[in-house]
């Protein structure tokens, strides 16, 4: 056996196979494992938030292609009929976009990254994968795929009595937040909870003044703010970038009724 492990509990979540599996996600994710479940194909699944799930993706898309994550890429993107197959969402969208990776998941879940560190991670309410399939094509959309490719990622018809009723869509507002939130390809990775005593946050620049590779403290001003829940029923986080038009308040008051007119928040530019 591997390491000396026995084989015939691998797929316990207990297992020390699968306990280093849970803590290399972690690590590719930034944040622990929040809890533990299994799905058809019978391995214990690793739960996350989709800001995690995303910021993984986008890691394993960026790495070198020397290292193990790298590997995986290549992988991914030399043989994506392995990754789903032949006519499926995420194989089809790997075939069509250059460099990037994407897996669909159980319960219309679905994530995606290119080597440029835009990455985007999505869950639909209903686990249905027909909600997440117009916002594939949104998103490959706002990264630059052409539109005769962008429709070529599958849609799932809309039937009535066996006959073509209409077809699936998203909303206006929502493509143009898309938009918005894929346009970019720089990342700000933001810290919110540091502790005081490694940040000076007397140290509060203009944005314009703002030194790369440095930490700093930002005060801004939310002009506008978008619910996390769109139509089609489809919840899911963007990780590719904070824009004026959509700046996010601290995690700690998403939750409040009304966003703060004004936040600081520390983080590297």
């Amino acid at each position: 056996t591997l390491r000396g492990w026995e084989i015939a509990s691998y797929l316990s979540p207990s297992h020390p196979l699968q306990e280093l599996v849970a803590s290399v996600i972690a690590e590719l994710c930034g944040e622990a494992v929040a809890g533990v479940t299994v799905d058809g194909c019978g391995a214990p699944l690793f739960a996350l938030s989709l800001r995690g799930l995303a910021r993984g993706f986008r890691a394993v898309a960026i790495a070198d292609v020397t290292s193990a994550d790298g590997r995986v890429a290549e992988a991914m993107r030399a043989y994506p009929e392995m990754v789903g197959g032949q006519g499926r969402d995420d194989t089809v969208a790997m075939q069509l976009m250059p460099g990037l990776i994407a897996k669909m998941g159980a319960e219309g879940v679905l994530a995606m990254a290119l080597p440029d560190g835009r990455a985007c991670a999505i869950k639909v309410s209903d686990g249905a994968a027909r909600g997440y399939q117009p916002v594939i094509r949104a998103v490959l959309r706002a990264w630059g795929l052409a539109e005769d490719a962008v429709a070529q990622v599958p849609v799932a018809p809309v039937l009535g009595g066996g006959r073509s009723m209409g077809r699936l869509r998203i909303a206006p507002a929502l493509g143009e937040l898309l938009a918005r939130a894929t346009g970019g390809t720089r990342v700000i990775d933001l810290l919110f909870h540091l502790p005081s005593g490694i940040v000076d946050r007397r140290f509060r620049p203009k944005i314009y003044a703002l030194p790369p590779d440095g930490v700093v403290t930002v005060e801004a001003t939310t002009k506008k703010s978008t619910p996390a829940s769109f139509a089609i029923g489809a919840n899911f986080f963007v990780f590719c970038g904070v824009l004026p038009t959509i700046a996010m308040p601290p995690p700690a008051l998403i939750s409040s009724t009304r966003w703060p007119t004004r936040c600081s928040f520390t983080g590297s530019w």
